[in-house]
């Protein structure tokens, strides 16, 4: 070989390295399960930003792009509308409830924004006007609501609105005799306990200080381990013809996240499955979305609430995502990328970012290869 050709081999050499490590990363994360999800739920945004026209829809969209490293201020639609742009209009529908506001404190939380002033609200006087000191509920006390309303005030952190005692209590006090939590927050009530009440009660106690070894929560570990199926899954309650569905499964790994406890272990194995692989498997493999059991194809309700899940990521969370990231694909035009917005951004490097260190590396190691070509093929 001529020393032309030896410093072209290396040349090229050097650029393949180098396009290698960088498409790497990014190819990785586009294979990434959760944002393979978030990239179904972004072909089906609406030109307001919204999926479905639904606050709660959104809200959980909002909660997928942040858990993922997405900015969901930065998220705009065919439009130029994001999903927070979508809350802040609809504000008065999006805090209609005590549960309602929670969520949106929740959402908010997790893409960096101040519950005290979005659209004109304080979101946390309004979430206290609706507390029941006597009871310890907020609104009705149903049992998202309740967990909902203090995982907001957990993630908040505001000295002004702790978390009062009595309302962690009057949780506890709702949890059924088998360890399960039901949807109307009432004790032992004729609809049973379901897993997805469950999880979110599990994760607020978590969350306001609980022990994941306190009896109320080896207690609601026993139910859902009790809930779980062969294929390691979990329904909403188990009995006869009930089937493992995406959202559940969501819901009871960021739930066992919260307690510290492995989704993937041998704790949670049914044979080689386990309820992440379970999981994994209800993704269509076309488009990335879920499909919920019984359905024909997947749809945006089911997927918006399991980017989380994938993600192992518990309520509350805040801080998680790089200002100014999106997805990167509207479902009817081009994405428009503002400037970064504030947020609080990791120190490690986005997923899709390449480790430019060793990109300097690389180079040096490629023109110290060219060098040695040139030395080597000298005039002897």
């Amino acid at each position: 070989m001529g020393p032309r050709r030896r410093a072209t081999s290396a040349i090229l050499l050097a650029i393949c390295l180098l396009g290698a490590l960088v498409a790497a990363p990014i190819a990785q994360a586009q294979g990434d399960p959760a944002s393979r999800a978030l990239r179904y739920l972004v072909s089906h945004q609406a030109a307001d930003g919204s999926l479905d026209v639904s606050v709660g829809e959104t809200e959980d969209f909002v909660l997928g792009l942040a858990a993922a490293g997405y900015d969901p201020s930065a998220q705009r639609s065919s439009a130029g509308h994001t999903p927070l742009d979508f809350l802040a209009a609809n504000v008065s529908a999006a805090t209609a409830d005590a549960g309602k506001t929670s969520k949106l404190i929740v959402a908010l939380v997790a893409s960096g924004r101040d519950p005290r002033a979005f659209a004109g609200h304080d979101l946390l006087t309004d979430l206290a006007a609706t507390y029941a000191p006597a009871t310890g509920r907020y609104g009705g006390g149903a049992t998202f609501t309740q967990s909902l309303a203090i995982l907001a005030l957990v993630g908040s952190a505001v000295p002004a609105f702790p978390v009062p005692s009595a309302a962690t209590d009057a949780l506890r006090a709702a949890q059924d005799s088998d360890g399960s939590w039901n949807y109307l927050g009432t004790k032992d009530a004729s609809a049973g306990g379901d897993t997805n009440s469950t999880a979110i009660a599990i994760m607020a106690l978590v969350a306001s200080g609980s022990a994941p070894i306190a009896p109320p929560l080896t207690d609601a570990i026993a139910y859902l381990h009790l809930q779980q199926q062969p294929d390691a899954g979990f329904p909403y309650q188990a009995g006869a013809g009930a089937a493992s569905d995406p959202d559940s499964d969501a819901l009871v790994i960021e739930a066992l996240a919260a307690l510290q406890q492995d989704p993937s272990s041998a704790a949670w194995a049914k044979g080689a499955a386990t309820p992440r692989t379970n999981l994994l498997g209800l993704q269509d493999a076309a488009t990335g979305g879920f499909t919920y059991p019984g359905n024909k194809a997947p749809d945006a309700f089911t997927t918006s609430q399991v980017p989380q899940g994938l993600l192992a990521q518990a309520l509350p969370f805040s801080g998680t995502f790089v200002a100014g990231k999106t997805v990167g694909t509207v479902g009817s035009g081009k994405t428009v990328t503002p400037p970064p917005t504030p947020a609080v951004v990791p120190s490690a490097p986005a997923p899709d970012e390449p480790s430019w260190p060793l990109v300097v590396v690389l180079m040096a190691l490629a023109t110290f290869t060219l060098s040695l070509g040139s030395w080597r093929s000298r005039p002897r």
